[in-house]
């Protein structure tokens, strides 16, 4: 494979290798270039035409029939264009193929290069436009693949925008949900407060409560055990009673004292019999009084238990705010990479836009020059075109003088036609006289004789 085109350097000259005939055979062959060697080789007119037409499509996309179009700008203005209808395609043909390979190095291309091509300078020539299609080529895989990275770049870019639209736009919604839940939760958080207020003055008044309780209970139980002791102690009276009625004496006095003293030790047991009643009435009014604090209390610890679930309620709807400002912050936090990245793709594509120019200045150095020498081709073409009015106006005069010699050929014709009609006239007359001269002469012969 041919090496590629050196760097331009600043005078403008590129440098290339000179390249072996066979060399250039082999790649005019890869191009399918539908010429022979041999014609090549004998710098045939036509087989250089068609390989110059076969590199002006292959590196600038024109085609011969592109270059036979009459397109010239100026041709209206030229007093007879169908004359021109041969030379302007030619003159297309001369001034992209010069422009070409100004843009290969060859400076020196002229008509002469198509019309009376040397070996050398064809071999120069192919050298020049062969290493410039390589270097082309080289570059136009570069170019390919910068111009599909851009695209690509341009794509996640345009895709991260809208990803970042729409999270920008979520996030508003949310934030927009969230100031108009804010009053509600506010409400909530108040009502909370106020029941964590009364929760605690119930546990307080709880807590009196069993203390009360529990003393309450202490003390049921030390009236139960009295009862029940007045009880037992009320069964060995009656017991004791009936032992002794069985010991009766019968001595009076003795079973007075005694009835006496069993009639005292009754009525204090009846005594304390109805003190330990009373207690046991205050006991059960007690009990009843405990029974009603104990459903107030199961009434209370319902309460309790609805605000316990109202408080849940409050802290789900917390984990919930909670949650969502972890969603805000996490989107935040998505968003903040997003920036981060696009900025490197904005970056990346910063430099690729930089290549580009940089390819794009390359191209419009090499447009400049190509713009020269088509400048130089307009000149030389007002040249020959004033050449050409130059010689139009030799023709111009030449047909008037040929008009004018036509016209005193006419009249040369006219006066010769007549002088020849008065020759006529006067050979007639001439033939006539000497006719009838002739007869006068015979008929003096004949009276003679």
């Amino acid at each position: 494979m041919v090496g590629a085109a050196n760097a331009a350097a600043p005078t403008g000259v590129y440098s290339f290798p000179l390249l072996k005939p066979r060399e250039i055979f082999a790649c005019l062959r890869e191009m399918r270039v539908p010429v022979a060697e041999d014609e090549i080789r004998a710098c045939d007119v036509g087989a250089i035409r068609k390989v110059l037409e076969a590199f002006i499509e292959s590196t600038m996309g024109v085609t011969r029939e592109d270059m036979a179009q009459i397109a010239f700008p100026g041709l209206p203005t030229l007093g007879y264009p169908e004359l021109h209808s041969e030379s302007v395609p030619e003159l297309t043909f001369y001034r992209t193929a010069q422009r070409l390979l100004a843009a290969c190095g060859v400076d020196d291309f002229g008509l002469r290069d198509v019309l009376h091509p040397t070996p050398k300078r064809v071999r120069r020539q192919l050298s020049a436009l062969i290493n410039f299609a390589k270097f082309r080529e080289e570059r136009m895989a570069v170019f390919s693949e910068i111009t599909n990275q851009t695209d690509e770049l341009l794509t996640k870019k345009k895709a991260l925008q809208e990803e970042n639209a729409a999270l920008e736009r979520e996030l508003q919604q949310m934030l927009e949900e969230q100031k108009l839940e804010e009053p509600a939760r506010l409400e909530l958080q108040k009502e909370v407060d106020e029941l964590e207020g009364q929760i605690n003055v119930l546990n307080k008044k709880q807590a009196v409560m069993r203390h009360q309780t529990a003393e309450l209970k202490e003390k049921r139980k030390e009236v139960e055990d009295a009862v029940t002791s007045a009880r037992f102690n009320k069964i060995e009276a009656e017991a004791e009673i009936k032992r002794l009625q069985g010991q009766i004496v019968t001595s009076p006095d003795r079973v007075k004292g005694e009835l006496k003293t069993i009639a005292e030790t009754l009525e204090k047991a009846k005594d304390q019999l109805h003190e330990l009643e009373e207690k046991q009435r205050g006991v059960r009014e007690f009990i009843d009084v405990y029974e009603k604090a104990e459903k107030e209390f199961a009434r209370i610890f319902t309460v309790l238990k609805e605000a316990e679930q109202e408080m849940q309620s409050c802290k789900e709807a917390k984990n919930q705010v909670k949650d969502t400002k972890q969603r805000i912050a996490d989107l935040q936090q998505r968003i903040a990479e997003t920036i981060t990245r696009r900025q490197r793709l904005e970056k990346i594509l910063e430099l690729k836009k930089r290549e580009f120019d940089r390819y794009t200045e390359e191209s419009r150095v090499h447009d400049q020059a190509a713009n020269e020498i088509l400048q130089k081709a307009r000149d030389e073409l007002r040249k020959l075109e004033g050449a050409h009015h130059d010689v139009r106006q030799r023709i111009t005069q030449n047909s008037e003088a040929s008009r004018e010699i036509e016209l005193k050929m006419k009249e040369d014709e006219l006066r010769y036609q007549k002088e020849l009609h008065d020759i006529q006239q006067m050979y007639t007359r001439l033939h006539e006289a000497s006719k009838y001269y002739n007869e006068q002469v015979l008929d003096a012969i004949r009276s003679t004789s």
